[in-house]
């Protein structure tokens, strides 16, 4: 490894790096260019202390194009006010934050450290980069828009509870973004917009995120292998297209407090068999086409059982296939390959599962796929107590299959 430092680098020898690792301390802002004057521009992995601005970024992108491994942890980002610099455009930028555009396009970076102390991630700072996961710092408050646009690698991400603002298409068309977890504590008002279009997450829960009244629009449109999908508890609107081309998602409930669905919110949905309105207190207004291309008809909507008449007669509503919650909580009976038969029967708080043969294992998982409750007797009858429990769809799980239940 090479050991560069910008008061010295002119008594310095540089030999050929050929892939090698540069580590270059002491650096103040602005002094990237001198500090790094003879270093192979060929470097795949750099590793830099010090004060750094954002000359210094545009620096690295005009001149590292083969770099796969950036290690910033002990770098203090500084303000920037200056001329106009190149591939940026940026002419000024805040202390603590990793400058807009700034490493844009590096689509070799694997890996990046960021600064402990960074609070901001700036408009679209690491959109086309190759990064398959990254660290984001505890203290991070915002995301900006594009941030992370066309990151086709990027695999999984952790967003701090610290964050409350993140920017329009943050995570869009992340391909392969399969793992997103969102702290439960996060003060974030809403899924803005585009946040997650095309990504590829296979399951989302966003019920902890209190204080999220929106879901934006285009948020999580055509995310074709989301299969589960927990709303936050206190949603009142569903933006235009919010939901639209996510097709594997199979079963949907709308928190209580949902008051709005706009236009195409749910278009194109067409994994939905059941959608569970039953713990709204009064009937969603609707905008236009919010279930276009889905086959109503057999989809089956669980409504309050005060409001059965009212979904029954609202356009749009009355599409599906309507019934109370108490009738949705009838004997269910699967029959497996193994001819075992289960039948399940809710009885106020006590879920009671009945099978023709003792049964090695039964298990609810909630709409999320958290297990919820297991019984590992073998026997005949078991009995869960769901006080406290959820409103909403629980799946049970044995060796005669898989049946559903709404509480």
């Amino acid at each position: 490894m090479k050991l560069l430092h910008p008061l010295i680098i002119a008594s310095a020898v540089i030999l050929p790096s050929f892939g090698s690792a540069t580590d270059i301390k002491g650096l103040t802002a602005g002094s990237l260019k001198d500090a790094a004057a003879e270093v192979d521009k060929k470097e795949t992995t750099l590793t830099l202390s010090g004060t750094m601005n954002a000359a210094d970024f545009s620096f690295i992108q005009d001149n590292f194009n083969d770099l796969t491994s950036l290690d910033l942890s002990n770098v203090k980002i500084v303000s920037y006010s200056g001329s106009r610099l190149p591939y940026t455009g940026l002419s000024k930028s805040a202390d603590d934050a990793l400058p807009a555009y700034s490493l844009t396009g590096l689509s070799r970076l694997k890996e990046l450290k960021l600064p402990a102390g960074l609070k901001s991630i700036d408009k679209g700072a690491l959109s086309g980069t190759g990064l398959i996961s990254i660290t984001l710092p505890s203290g991070l408050e915002t995301i900006g828009e594009y941030a992370f646009l066309r990151c086709n690698n990027l695999e999984k991400i952790s967003i701090p509870a610290s964050v409350h603002s993140i920017g329009e298409r943050a995570f869009a068309y992340c391909g392969n973004l399969t793992s997103v977890a969102i702290a439960s504590n996060m003060n974030l008002p809403s899924i803005p917009e585009g946040m997650f279009e095309a990504s590829g997450i296979k399951n989302l829960n966003l019920k902890e995120l209190a204080g999220c009244s929106e879901i934006g629009p285009w948020a999580l449109a055509e995310c074709r292998g989301l299969v589960t999908l927990v709303l936050p508890e206190n949603v009142r609107n569903i933006g235009e297209s919010a939901l639209n081309g996510t097709s594997s998602i199979q079963m949907l409930s709308l928190p209580a407090s949902t008051d709005y669905i706009a236009d195409n919110a749910m278009a194109n949905m067409t994994g939905l068999t059941e959608f569970d309105a039953s713990q709204v207190s009064n009937v969603p207004y609707l905008g236009e086409n919010v279930w276009r291309n889905i086959a109503q008809k057999d989809v089956t909507l669980i409504a309050p059982d005060e409001l059965i008449d009212d979904f029954r007669e609202a356009d749009q509503w009355k599409e599906f296939n309507v019934i109370p919650l108490a009738e949705s909580t009838i004997d269910i009976v699967n029959t497996a390959s193994n001819a075992k038969l289960l039948t399940i029967k809710r009885n106020g708080n006590q879920i009671i599962i009945k099978a023709n043969q003792p049964l090695q294992t039964v298990s609810i998982y909630n709409a999320a796929g958290h297990l919820i409750a297991r019984a590992n007797t073998p026997k005949t009858s078991t009995n869960f107590n769901t006080s406290g429990w959820t409103k909403g769809v629980y799946l049970i799980v044995s060796e005669a299959g898989i049946a559903k239940v709404s509480i």
